[in-house]
């Protein structure tokens, strides 16, 4: 028995009008209808995250009011964003287990004020992740999201549209590649242990740490791998997806010692560039950090929701607080690295 419902067959039922699943193999098929477009919302992709990445996952269901959620536990160090103290608490994350820019809910309309409501009946403190407008909480901003749009047939066509500045540091930045080979994983089981060093290599240089993934992450998703290499010397690799016509970077590594002489990092994005307009892609997704990187090579700044909840009326209060530390300010700065008549 658990207090306010029953605990039956990986299910507990909750008063309030939402179940609550402790494993993905229980929730029912209409889970991914809600979840629409939302790929890391779907049941495939939560399930391979339970196996890999096991963090106290819960799935909650609304089925009449289509409202969907994920938590999962996580300890974070909050003093540190106040003091060279350390203090980490266990917080309630309302997002998807993997460091993407996509939210860990579906609601509209009435289910955003159900939602809410639900949120601030919960124990603890509870963050919402990369959300969007509509859910009356107090609110601040996630990481950014950086896309761009892609309007262009040929990546000549790109490089012309840039305004000079740009134009000269890229084209010396693609010379610096020339000789590098990028190949597509046949079998993601292949990803080596070399390979996630430089994994864990951008994690550990990375100011913003939420969850480090295993090396069966990578060797067991769906998500296509291409590595690159010179002279059979390994430098880095990118994991990317395509969703609805869109090009989604999911993670990267690389060696930093090499950055400089390949232009490494500018130019694992360059190719996404390359592959989105080869494949007649929509959109490209580049994710969230390393904004200026992303952002002179013609990407947008996407806002991100950041939402704090909890029944404890005394955390609410210390956490309007806490939210103008944590609250991501956003990048902000528009590098206009397009002329305006390159722009199809």
């Amino acid at each position: 028995m658990y207090k306010g419902g029953v605990l039956l067959n990986g299910k507990q039922y909750n008063h309030s009008g939402f179940d609550i699943y402790f494993d993905v193999s229980c929730i029912p098929d209409c889970w991914d209808e809600i979840a629409g477009d939302n790929l890391f919302l779907t049941k495939k992709i939560l399930g391979l995250l339970q196996m890999i990445n096991p963090c106290s996952q819960k799935y909650h269901m609304y089925a009449e009011k289509k409202i969907i959620l994920v938590t999962y536990k996580l300890k974070v160090d909050l003093l540190s964003l106040l003091s060279r103290s350390s203090l980490k608490i266990p917080i309630n994350i309302i997002g998807i287990p993997l460091s993407v820019a996509y939210k860990g809910y579906q609601a509209s309309g009435e289910g955003e004020k159900i939602l809410s409501q639900y949120l601030n009946a919960m124990k603890g403190i509870n963050i919402i992740l990369n959300g969007d407008e509509g859910l009356n909480l107090l609110s601040g901003y996630s990481l950014s999201n950086f896309a761009l749009d892609i309007e262009w047939r040929t990546m000549k066509d790109y490089l012309s549209s840039m305004r000079s500045h740009y134009r000269y540091r890229f084209t010396k930045a693609i010379q610096k590649f020339q000789e590098v080979k990028a190949e597509k994983l046949d079998d993601n089981g292949l990803f080596s242990d070399d390979m996630y060093a430089l994994y864990l290599e951008v994690y550990e240089n990375s100011k913003e740490k939420l969850e480090k993934l295993s090396i069966d992450y990578f060797r067991q998703s769906p998500f296509s791998i291409t590595v690159f290499r010179h002279d059979d010397r390994l430098l880095g690799f990118i994991q990317t997806t395509v969703h609805n016509e869109e090009l989604l970077f999911l993670f990267c590594g690389f060696n930093h010692l090499k950055n400089q002489r390949y232009d490494l990092y500018t130019n694992m994005l360059l190719h996404m560039v390359m592959k989105g307009i080869e494949e007649g892609r929509r959109r490209i997704s580049f994710g969230q950090t390393t904004e200026q990187s992303k952002s002179i090579i013609g990407a947008l700044e996407v806002k991100k929701r950041l939402y704090i909840a909890s029944k404890s009326k005394l955390i609410r209060f210390f956490s309007k607080a806490l939210i103008r530390v944590i609250s991501y300010q956003g990048y902000g700065i528009s590098h206009r690295v397009f002329t305006k008549e390159g722009r199809c």
